[in-house]
């Protein structure tokens, strides 16, 4: 199954866990499939240590591991 439109066209069934790495913040977000859902892309702010957006709460979860 795909999932997107044209270039951005991803394998939905090709991951469980999306783990995102932001070297600059020393932040990692471990996002699973099933919180991104269709989207094709996510946002997150590494940079804003109170923020309260969506995937904040997946910053450092070595815990879905």
């Amino acid at each position: 199954m795909y999932t997107g439109t044209g270039a951005s066209k991803t394998i939905s069934d090709a991951y469980d866990l999306l783990a995102v790495r932001i070297s600059l913040h020393d932040a990692w977000y471990l996002i699973p499939k099933k919180a991104i859902g269709t989207r094709a892309s996510v946002h997150v702010y590494p940079h804003n240590p109170k923020s309260n957006a969506k995937y904040e709460k997946y910053r450092d979860g070595f815990g879905q591991l």
